[in-house]
């Protein structure tokens, strides 16, 4: 018990939840999300903790939109065909179910960092993880409106094929 304690402490190292202000500066427009926290990642660290993990399965903290982490038991997905996964190896992808069952997780991890979509199953709320644009390593945790997205006016401009 002990060393599955040290084991999660040292996990939870490569996410910082940022001060919202401080965080603002570097933040882009954020139309359309709501309940919007900021991380910092250790990449690094992240990175160790996936390659370095032989198993099946690895358990892995995630930051949630409310500002918590949530842990989950994630297991690689391969979505490339078996050449593409071979001149890419370092992008990866995902799935994982929360410790507690309550929520579905989707990650990618690439040299350009983490992107996730985690769905709580009980509400059906999708929550999101990107990365800021410009940024070296902060990211953006936050819901999705689904009222700003259904008042807003889709414009589709792919011209008709002849």
């Amino acid at each position: 018990m002990f060393l599955g304690w040290f084991s999660l402490s040292a996990q939870d190292g490569y996410w910082k939840l940022l001060p919202s202000q401080s965080a603002k500066s570097v933040a882009e427009n954020n139309d359309g999300k709501k309940n919007t926290r900021y991380f910092s990642l250790d990449e690094g660290m992240f990175t160790k903790t996936i390659h370095a993990n032989t198993q099946k399965s690895i358990e892995v903290s995630y930051p949630l939109e409310d500002g918590s982490m949530g842990l989950f038991q994630l297991r690689e997905t391969p979505v490339f065909h078996e050449e593409l996964a071979r001149k890419y190896p370092s992008i990866k992808s995902y799935t994982g179910i929360s410790a507690d069952g309550t929520a579905r997780l989707r990650l990618s991890f690439s040299h350009r960092g983490v992107q996730g979509m985690c769905v709580d199953l009980q509400t059906r709320r999708m929550s999101f993880l990107q990365k800021l644009r410009g940024s070296e390593n902060t990211y953006l945790a936050y819901q999705r409106d689904e009222e700003a997205l259904r008042n807003d006016s889709f414009v589709c401009n792919t011209m008709p094929m002849a």
